[in-house]
C-alpha cells in the first residue's frame, strides 16, 4: 500500500501496481519507439513528445502522445511539424489544438485564394490580425 496525496496534480502510483498490460507501456522500449517516431517527423514534434513523456508518470500523457503522432498518418509530416511548432510556441499541447492548426494552415498556406488559385494580394494593414493572434 502507498500513501495517498490529497492535493491536485500529485500522483502516488507505483509501476508495480499497474496491470501487466500497463506495465509494458511504461517500459523504456515503448517510450523510445514514440520518441523515434517523433524524431522522424521533426524537431518540434520531438520537443513536444519529450515534454509529454518526461517526468515521473509517463503514462499520464501516453495516449495524447500516441494520438498526436498518429496525426502523421492523416496529414503530411511537414504540415504536422508546422502545427506542432505553433503549439509549442503557445504552450497548447492538446490534440484538438494541433489538429485545428493543421487544418487551418495546411500546406503552409495562410492566405485565401481566388477561384483561379492565385493568392489575393493585400497591402499591409495595421488593423488586421496576424497568424499568431488568429491561431491562439
Amino acid at each position: 500500500m502507498h500513501a495517498r496525496y490529497r492535493s491536485r496534480g500529485k500522483f502516488a502510483t507505483e509501476v508495480r501496481h499497474y496491470p501487466p498490460a500497463h506495465q509494458a507501456y511504461v517500459e523504456e522500449e515503448d517510450i523510445a519507439k514514440l520518441k523515434s517516431w517523433a524524431a522522424s517527423i521533426g524537431v518540434e514534434t520531438t520537443t513536444l513528445i519529450n515534454d509529454l513523456l518526461s517526468g515521473e508518470y509517463p503514462l499520464k500523457h501516453l495516449r495524447r502522445a500516441q494520438a498526436l503522432l498518429a496525426l502523421s498518418k492523416k496529414y503530411s509530416k511537414s504540415d504536422l511539424e508546422f502545427a506542432v511548432g505553433i503549439a509549442n510556441r503557445f504552450n497548447n499541447k492538446t490534440l484538438q489544438y494541433v489538429e485545428r492548426v493543421v487544418v487551418k494552415t495546411r500546406g503552409g498556406a495562410t492566405m485565401r485564394t481566388r477561384n483561379g488559385g492565385e493568392p489575393i494580394a493585400r497591402e499591409m494593414n495595421p488593423n488586421l490580425r496576424g497568424l499568431d493572434e488568429i491561431l491562439h
